[in-house]
């Protein structure tokens, strides 16, 4: 009996630190897990890449497109005041502002046009988003 009381004590021991041990998932995605913060050089990365894609930016203006965004998350990151939402909030519509006409400086007339589409439909999803509408997550 002593036997059996030890090896389940054993097994609950095992089983306890193995499922403590898992590693919680990365991201703040649907997986849950923690948000992981990316450096400026990453958003600036990231929201290059998906210029490129939708745009189809030539090399050149992928140049000028990543130097735009890399100068603005920079800022970004520089100027967030901690605990102070209304301050980032004024701050980001500003630089996001700045962002947007900085990069259509850059585009020809119909990638411009096309940026301007996207930048309405995400202007719409977040006002869906902030009445409540809970837009599918698009890009």
């Amino acid at each position: 009996m002593k036997k059996l009381k030890l090896i389940l004590t054993a097994l609950m021991i095992a089983s306890c630190t193995y499922a403590f041990s898992q590693e919680a998932p990365q991201g703040g995605g649907p997986g849950g897990g923690q948000y992981q913060k990316k450096t400026p050089e990453e958003r600036a990365n990231d929201q290059t890449a998906r210029l490129q894609k939708s745009l189809l930016l030539d090399k050149d203006q992928n140049d000028k497109v990543y130097a735009i965004n890399l100068d603005i998350a920079k800022q970004r990151e520089a100027k967030m005041v901690k605990g102070d939402r209304q301050a980032n909030m004024e701050l980001n519509q500003k630089l996001e502002a700045d962002r947007q006409n900085r990069i259509l400086a850059v585009l020809n007339p119909a990638q411009q046009d096309k940026y301007k589409a996207e930048i309405a439909k995400q202007k719409e999803r977040m006002q869906q988003r902030m009445q409540g509408g809970g837009a599918p997550g698009g890009n």
